[in-house]
């Protein structure tokens, strides 16, 4: 096996960590584009294990996409979302003028 594909797939467990624990805890973006883009991360190196270019692809635009819904809603300081201690932020504070 190639170094460089070793140092893939090692890379692999903590950015799915990092995603899974986006998808779980973080509240700034709607509960479904966090799950897209957690799903295609998974495609992404399910297609990588399987020397599939189309599940790779597949995977990528489906992370592609759920990360670029999921920013946007965090930029707009979406606080509607799902976590799982059930929390929510307080609103936010009126901007001064």
């Amino acid at each position: 096996m190639q170094i460089g594909l070793v140092v893939l797939y090692i890379l692999f467990v903590p950015i799915g960590l990092w995603l899974l624990t986006e998808v779980l805890w973080q509240h700034g973006a709607p509960f479904r584009y966090r799950v897209l883009a957690f799903v295609g991360f998974i495609g992404v190196a399910v297609g990588v294990g399987i020397k599939n270019p189309v599940v790779v692809g597949i995977g990528v635009f489906c992370f592609a996409v759920g990360q670029f819904l999921t920013t946007r809603y965090v930029r707009k300081a979406y606080h509607h979302g799902w976590t799982v201690s059930g929390r929510r932020p307080k609103g936010r504070r009126a901007k001064a003028r």
